[in-house]
């Protein structure tokens, strides 16, 4: 199960991103985070952008909504 911790307003739960997939989505449940396989690739930037679309269409809210901690 995906432990989620709320402050405030927010929700904040851990995530555990393969890069270099085949395609992006959510993949399961890995130690209790949520683990998401994308097709981009950890350079630039790349992967965390990708990161934040395919929450934000998960969770079917704007991306500017959607903010990685660590």
């Amino acid at each position: 199960m995906v432990k989620l911790t709320v402050r405030d307003e927010d929700i904040v739960f851990p995530v555990r991103v393969q890069a270099r997939s085949s395609r992006s989505g959510i993949a399961g449940e890995l130690d209790g985070a949520l683990k998401i396989r994308l097709a981009a690739a950890p350079v630039e930037g790349e992967a965390n952008e990708e990161l934040i679309r395919v929450i934000a269409k998960l969770f079917e809210i704007p991306r500017a909504q959607v903010a990685l901690v660590a």
